[in-house]
C-alpha cells in the first residue's frame, strides 16, 4: 500500500490495464475481459488510489458497447472481483504485527487499517467549506500546467516569456487534438473527456487542496496555511489527456501545413526537451540531495539521541539510511508532525519509552508531549536535538532545564 509513497508510474500502469481491459469488451466479446477489469480496478486500490480515477471512463466504455445491463446482469461476480482484488491491503494486518521498522498507523487491528485506508491521521478536508477560494484552485492547476511543459528553461514558479510561451503553444495544440479527436473517433474521445474532466475539476472537488507554497499572494490572508509542498503530481492524468491531445494536434498541423507527420510527433516531445535538465534524477547536486538531508540529521545527532524532525525531507532520507544502509541506527527519529497521532505516540512508548500510558491516551499538544520526551530521554541519559538547529547540537526549548 503506498499511502506514503508516491507510486504514481505504477498507478499509472494499473490506470491503463483498466482502460485497455474494458476497451476489450466489445460486442461479442468474452465477459471474463469485464471480469479481469473489476479484478485490477480492486488492485489499484491496493496500490494506490489515484488509479481509481480511471474507472469512469472505464464505466463509460463498457456501457457504450454493451449497455448497462451487462454491469447490472454480473454485479455481484464483479464486486466480489473488486474486493478480491483488493484484499491485497489485508497484508498490512499481518505486516503490522510483526512491528517493522516503518509502521505507518500500525494497523494491526480492523480498525487502525481501516483508519490507514481512509488517511484519518492525516484528517483528509471535507468538501466543503473550501481550504482556499475556487479561483485560486483553479489557478494553482493552471501554475502547475505551466510547469509541465518548459521548467527547464525558467525552474522558478513565477510565468516567464519563454517558458509559458511554450506552454500557450502546447495549450493551442491541446485544443486542435482536442477537436480533431472529436471529429475523427467520437467514443474514444469522450472516454478521455471523462478522464480529463475526473482528474481535474474530481480531483480539485475532492481533494480540496490550500493554496501551494508559491501561490496565492496578497489574494489570500497573509496567515493562510499552504500546502507543505507543490502538489502537481495529484494531476499526472490531467498531463497525460492534455499531451495525447497535443501530439495529435501537432500532426493535424504538420499535414495541413504539407510536411511529414512525423515532425508532430516531434513537436509531441516538447515537454521531454524542454524538462530535462529542471527534471532528471542524475543531474547532481539534486540526486544526491534527499542523502546529503539524511546524512546532515543523523551524523549531528549525538550517540544514542533523539532527533525531532519536522518534516519528510528529513524523515524519508533518515529512514533509508538507517534500515537500508545500517546507519546511525543508535539515533532515533522523532517525527514532530506525527506526534497527533496515538498509534505513533504509542510506537514511541512502546519501542523507546519516551512516553506513558497517559501521554500516549491524551494529546495536550506538541509542545507538553516533546516535553515528555525530553523528561524520558533524560532519565535514560539521551540528548534530545532539534533537526533544524542540530548544526550546533543545541537543545530545543522544551528541553531547557
Amino acid at each position: 500500500s503506498a499511502t506514503e509513497t508516491e507510486v504514481y508510474s505504477s498507478a499509472l500502469l494499473v490506470g491503463c490495464l483498466i482502460l485497455w481491459t474494458t476497451d476489450r469488451v466489445k460486442e461479442n466479446s468474452d465477459r471474463r475481459w469485464l471480469f479481469l477489469a473489476a479484478y485490477v480496478a480492486g488492485l489499484g486500490v491496493s496500490l494506490h488510489l489515484t488509479a481509481l480515477l480511471t474507472v469512469p471512463a472505464a464505466l463509460y466504455v463498457v456501457i457504450s458497447r454493451r449497455g448497462v445491463r451487462i454491469l447490472g446482469r454480473h454485479l455481484p461476480a464483479l464486486v466480489g472481483l473488486f474486493l478480491l482484488g483488493a484484499s491485497a491491503t489485508l497484508f498490512m494486518l499481518v505486516r503490522a504485527h510483526h512491528d517493522p521498522f516503518v509502521n505507518q498507523g500500525n494497523p494491526s487491528t480492523l480498525a487502525a487499517f481501516w483508519d490507514v485506508i481512509l488517511r484519518k491521521q492525516y484528517s483528509p478536508a471535507p468538501l466543503w467549506p473550501r481550504q482556499a477560494p475556487i479561483f485560486i484552485q483553479v489557478g494553482n492547476l493552471f501554475e502547475y500546467a505551466d510547469w509541465q511543459v518548459a521548467l527547464g528553461l525558467a525552474p522558478d514558479p513565477p510565468p516567464t516569456v519563454f517558458r509559458t510561451g511554450l506552454t500557450l503553444v502546447f495549450g493551442a495544440l491541446g485544443i486542435s487534438g482536442f477537436l480533431t479527436h472529436r471529429r475523427l473517433d467520437r467514443r474514444s474521445w469522450v472516454t478521455l473527456l471523462i478522464l480529463f474532466l475526473t482528474a481535474t475539476i474530481g480531483v480539485l472537488a475532492y481533494l480540496n487542496l490550500k493554496a501551494s507554497p508559491s501561490f496565492g499572494g496578497s489574494f489570500i490572508p497573509a496567515n493562510a496555511k499552504h500546502e507543505a509542498r507543490e502538489r502537481d503530481y495529484f494531476f499526472t492524468l490531467v498531463w497525460i489527456c492534455w499531451g495525447l491531445w497535443a501530439g495529435l494536434g501537432a500532426v493535424r498541423l504538420m499535414r495541413r501545413s504539407n510536411k511529414p507527420a512525423m515532425l508532430g510527433v516531434i513537436a509531441a516531445f516538447i515537454p521531454v526537451i524542454f524538462n530535462w535538465t529542471a527534471v532528471s534524477r542524475r543531474i547532481e547536486p539534486q540526486s544526491s540531495a534527499a542523502i546529503r538531508e539524511g546524512l546532515r540529521t543523523l551524523d549531528r545527532t549525538p550517540t544514542h539521541g533523539i532527533v525531532l524532525v519536522h518534516a519528510d525531507n528529513g524523515v524519508y532520507p533518515s529512514w533509508y539510511l538507517q534500515e537500508v544502509r545500517g546507519h546511525r541506527r543508535d539515533v532515533t527519529v522523532v517525527v514532530v508532525p506525527l506526534l497527533p497521532a496515538e498509534w505513533y505516540r504509542a510506537e514511541l512508548r512502546r519501542r523507546q519509552k519516551l512516553l506513558s500510558d497517559d501521554g500516549t491516551r491524551r494529546w495536550p499538544g506538541t509542545e507538553s508531549v516533546i516535553a515528555e520526551i525530553c523528561r524520558n530521554a533524560a532519565r535514560q541519559n539521551r540528548p534530545v536535538v532539534d533537526a533544524i538547529v542540530s548544526a550546533s547540537n543545541t537543545f530545543p526549548s522544551p528541553c531547557r532545564p
